[in-house]
């Protein structure tokens, strides 16, 4: 059989034997730290919005205000023209301050949007022009002025101003 000086040999083994394995669990170490990284670039651009939201602001509301006065009707007389321009540097003055209602400024907002949408189609007409400086001079807190000889205030539609009228006597009641 086997000699007493010769090793006990084992015998071979598979070269390619399948051995159990599990898989790894969770993400991959550079999904990690690409996550990560992404949450930490976010908080950083959350945080420098928050401090720069007034500059922001500021940013496109003078770029809207060049939009605005570039498309102005050729009916629109100069003294509405100031108007108009003092009642938005009132509103960048409140704005860069910090002065800000929620309330007033989507109501500027809307009156914005409105007037961005009429200049990028065509001309705006008086009335929007009147209505987005009615609107700014809210928001800034400035006094709005009496409207101009000739001209209705917006929002009227087209009543006519003055005390209301009585109502008729009730025949019945004499």
């Amino acid at each position: 059989m086997t000699e007493p000086g010769s090793p006990v040999q084992m015998p071979p083994q598979r070269p390619f034997a399948a051995e159990p394995t599990t898989p790894p669990g969770g993400c991959g170490k550079p999904l990690l730290i690409g996550c990560g990284l992404l949450a930490i670039l976010l908080g950083i651009g959350a945080v420098v919005f928050v401090v720069k939201a007034k500059s922001l602001l500021a940013f496109a509301l003078d770029k809207l205000q060049a939009e605005v006065v570039a498309n102005l009707p050729e009916d629109v007389t100069p003294a509405e023209r100031e108007r108009l321009d003092t009642a938005f540097s009132a509103t960048l003055g409140r704005i860069r301050k910090g002065e800000i209602d929620p309330e007033a400024l989507q109501r500027l907002q809307a009156r914005l949007v409105e007037a961005t949408n009429s200049a990028s189609q065509d001309k705006l007409t008086r009335a929007e022009v009147q209505e987005l400086t009615l609107a700014l001079e809210g928001f800034a807190g400035i006094e709005p002025a009496a409207p101009p000889e000739g001209g209705e205030p917006p929002g009227e539609g087209g009543e006519p101003a003055g005390p209301p009228e009585a109502a008729p006597a009730d025949p019945m009641a004499a």
